[in-house]
């Protein structure tokens, strides 16, 4: 008499919840491709993709080892593998975070085994803010000013480069001219008309007021 033949499936789901473990408003995910491998081989014995509610199927199987590969890379976009193993099997997710890979399954004649699993759950990078610093100050000044950076929908990259360096560049020539200026009208509010026969004007030399 034939062996009995036997199946392997299940499911992947998105798990709204990150908590690893199948909940009834929880929906299944379509177009998943899954692989079925001989355990301790790369041999490939079939492939099929999730349908429209998440579900997929290897039947007609003899009696053996194998094991399953969801491949991570047909998740849906942003989207990664929850934990593993967190639930009783018929609720839990079974791929390997990583690889999507499950652990080798003992597959008795006739057996049907319905509890290879997988969740997804989307990556939330809308949290991730860098503080980013503008340096708005020469060397030996006052600490440079920081910016912290208010978008949320992005990471915002630290301020350097080419434009960074350039509107730090302006900020110094600024500060010097500004010197500069401040200097020129302090001596001329100590300049004084000169008398016949001497210089033009007269000026502070430290605290004695002499002619120049």
């Amino acid at each position: 008499m034939a062996d009995l033949l036997g199946e392997i499936g299940d499911y992947v789901w998105f798990d709204l919840d990150l908590d690893g473990r199948q909940d009834t408003e929880e929906r299944g995910v379509a177009g998943v491709v899954v692989n079925l491998y001989l355990a301790g081989s790369e041999t490939k014995i079939s492939s099929t993709k999730t349908d429209g509610d998440g579900y997929y199927l290897f039947p007609d199987l003899p009696a053996g080892t194998y094991f399953v590969e969801f491949i991570v890379s047909t998740l849906p976009l942003r989207y990664v593998i929850t934990d593993q193993d967190v639930a009783p099997d018929h609720l839990d997710s079974d791929g390997d975070e990583v690889t999507g890979r499950t652990i080798d399954i003992d597959l008795d004649a006739g057996e049907v085994d319905h509890t290879w699993d997988l969740g997804i759950y989307v990556l939330d990078v809308s949290e991730s803010t860098i503080v980013s610093t503008v340096t708005t100050n020469p060397p030996g000044s006052s600490p440079a000013t920081t910016i912290p950076s208010s978008d949320t929908t992005s990471p915002t990259l630290p301020f350097t480069g080419v434009a960074g360096e350039a509107t730090a560049g302006v900020a110094f020539v600024m500060v010097i001219l500004g010197t500069v200026l401040l200097l020129l009208l302090q001596r001329r509010e100590r300049e004084i008309a000169a008398p016949a026969g001497k210089r033009s004007t007269m000026v502070w030399d430290g605290d004695v007021l002499r002619w120049s």
